[in-house]
């Protein structure tokens, strides 16, 4: 009986997600180099393409490019959450706060 249950133990074990072959699985790190210039930069070409606005735009902020282009923030949080594959929980969020952290 010793035996089966050693039999039933190492069928319960799972593998590890690991690569199988020895192989590393390539991995796209070059968002850990980002900075907060090159995200502004990559939000305002995503808002040219998508929502269409023009490069004449002024877009030095956030505030800048709502107000000028006339797109809402909460359409802008949930395209740019749904890029990069966020969840943003359903809920009434104050985007009017003049609050600076």
């Amino acid at each position: 009986t010793n035996g089966n249950h050693k039999a039933k133990k190492s069928r319960g074990k799972k593998r590890s997600g690991g690569a199988r072959n020895g192989s590393a699985m390539s991995v796209d790190l070059s968002w850990t180099q980002l900075t907060p210039a090159g995200l502004w930069a990559d939000i305002r070409r995503e808002c040219r393409e998508y929502f269409a606005v023009s490069e004449d735009t002024p877009c030095s902020s956030i505030e800048e490019l709502v107000e000028s282009s006339g797109l809402q923030k909460i359409s802008l949080l949930r395209h740019i959450s749904a890029t990069v594959g966020v969840q943003i929980q359903l809920k009434n969020y104050n985007f009017e706060s003049k609050i600076k952290p």
